[in-house]
C-alpha cells in the first residue's frame, strides 16, 4: 500500500507557501506563550514572594516554558489552522 502526500507537493513547494507557514508557526508561538502568561498569572505564579517581582518572574518562566518546547498547544493551533485553511482552499 503507497501513501501519497498530505498536501500538494507543488504548493508546499513554493517560497510564498513557505513564509506563510513560517509566520503561522511564529504566531501560533507567540499566542501559546501570551496564553502561559495568563495562566501562570491567574494562577498566582511569583507573588508569594511579595517584592513586585511577579511579573518579571511570570514573563521569565513562560519565556523558558515556549522557549523548551511549550505546551504543545502551538503545533496543535497550527495543525488545525493549517487544515482549516487548506479546507476553504479547496472549495
Amino acid at each position: 500500500m503507497k501513501i501519497g502526500p498530505v498536501s500538494d507537493p507543488r504548493v508546499a513547494a513554493t517560497p510564498e507557501a513557505k513564509a506563510a507557514g513560517e509566520q503561522l508557526s511564529r504566531v501560533c508561538d507567540d499566542f501559546e506563550g501570551v496564553l502561559l502568561r495568563q495562566l501562570l498569572t491567574v494562577a498566582k505564579v511569583g507573588d508569594q514572594a511579595g517584592s513586585g517581582y511577579g511579573p518579571m518572574i511570570v514573563d521569565a518562566l513562560a519565556t523558558s516554558i515556549t522557549q523548551a518546547g511549550g505546551l504543545g498547544l502551538a503545533k496543535q493551533i497550527q495543525i488545525a489552522l493549517d487544515a482549516q485553511s487548506s479546507g476553504a482552499s479547496q472549495s
